[in-house]
């Protein structure tokens, strides 16, 4: 009786597997894996930019949790009214500066609008 009943365990964990393996199998190819933000390309590379010119008080994750943030009091970048925030206004802010922030004169429009989209992704 004990071989009878691990034979038994052993077939339905076996059928449970090929089931398993089948419905995963279904899965549209769209939905079976879904690319972090962080992965893109372009990510990356406005991750670069804005690490080389923001991070430094802003910190890493946008909230401004550093030592030269606290000492500024920067913006924590991933509150709404900075993710609401015109384009344009954040673009004019980024080139310009606003209070304790430098501006950054030496960015191009591109790399400006490309740390316009990932302040906002934040």
């Amino acid at each position: 009786m004990h071989n009878k009943s691990l034979f038994l365990m052993a077939k339905a964990i076996a059928v449970t597997a090929f089931v398993a393996t089948a419905a995963f199998a279904m899965i549209p190819q769209s939905m079976a894996y879904v690319p972090l933000p962080f992965e893109s390309a372009e990510n990356v590379a406005q991750a670069s930019v804005y690490r080389a010119n923001c991070a430094r008080c802003h910190g890493n994750d946008g909230r401004s949790n550093t030592k030269e943030g606290r000492r500024t009091e920067a913006d924590d970048l991933t509150d709404e009214s900075v993710k609401n925030m015109d384009a344009a206004k954040m673009s004019r802010i980024i080139r310009n500066g606003k209070g304790d922030m430098p501006g950054n004169k030496k960015l191009s429009s591109s790399q400006i609008s490309a740390l316009v989209r990932y302040v906002k992704s934040l």
